[in-house]
């Protein structure tokens, strides 16, 4: 393994896996998670109009300004320890994101690499995950079976966010996807830091293709 101090963004589509490989990399390379999902449930929490507007917006799945974002992102990174390396997940979601993230992370971390990591599945097989996926309302914490009522890890209800309903509003995010992130996956490619993966195989094959691609990289 690796003794390089680096830094790794984690993309994909809804269903692609994301969570489930970014807490596997995260253990095996010592890493700093900053999840944005939490970052906005975290400020969806204010007892406050702004955090009232947050939660409302965030459980109609709608999609937060750019400088909002950075924003939430740069005061997580003002208390994180610095030394160790970071994996970041759900950000950035647009190329002017991707931008904003490029010069946070050169004001925090001047010299150290980063890669991004793009989990590639194809629309039917996120369609299919998203159909049958659901979420603790309390911890996050993601099932693969909408049979769960109570989360077994922090007992929380189970529930089946609004935009996961059924097919028209997955696809309508699927859209946005193509739409939007890709012109950020697109920004890494150009820097020659981006790192393809096959998100349709099982999990344990995701994981080791990902750690071989990585290792190859630096």
């Amino acid at each position: 393994m690796t003794s390089k101090k680096f830094n790794l963004i984690i993309l994909g589509s809804a269903g692609a896996g994301k969570g489930t490989q970014a807490r596997l990399l995260a253990e095996k390379y010592k890493m700093k998670v900053i999840e944005m999902g939490e970052l906005v449930r975290m400020a969806a929490k204010q007892k406050n109009e702004k955090g009232r507007l947050i939660a409302w917006m965030h459980k109609a799945g709608m999609h937060f300004p750019d400088n909002f974002i950075e924003e939430l992102f740069d005061q997580k990174i003002k208390k994180t320890d610095l030394s160790r390396r970071l994996l970041i997940d759900g950000y950035p979601r647009t190329a002017g994101q991707a931008w904003d993230l490029e010069r946070i992370l050169k004001k925090y971390y001047s010299s150290r690499p980063h890669l991004a990591l793009w989990i590639k599945i194809n629309d039917q097989e996120a369609i299919q995950r998203l159909l049958n996926r659901a979420i603790c309302s309390k911890c996050g914490q993601i099932f693969l079976k909408r049979n769960i009522k109570k989360c077994p890890v922090c007992g929380g209800q189970v529930k089946v966010r609004d935009y996961d309903q059924d097919k028209k509003s997955i696809k309508k995010r699927l859209t946005w996807f193509h739409q939007h992130v890709i012109p950020a996956i697109e920004f890494y490619r150009r820097r020659k830091n981006l790192i393809i993966i096959n998100g349709e195989q099982k999990p344990e094959k995701v994981f080791q293709e990902i750690i071989r691609k990585i290792e190859k990289k630096l």
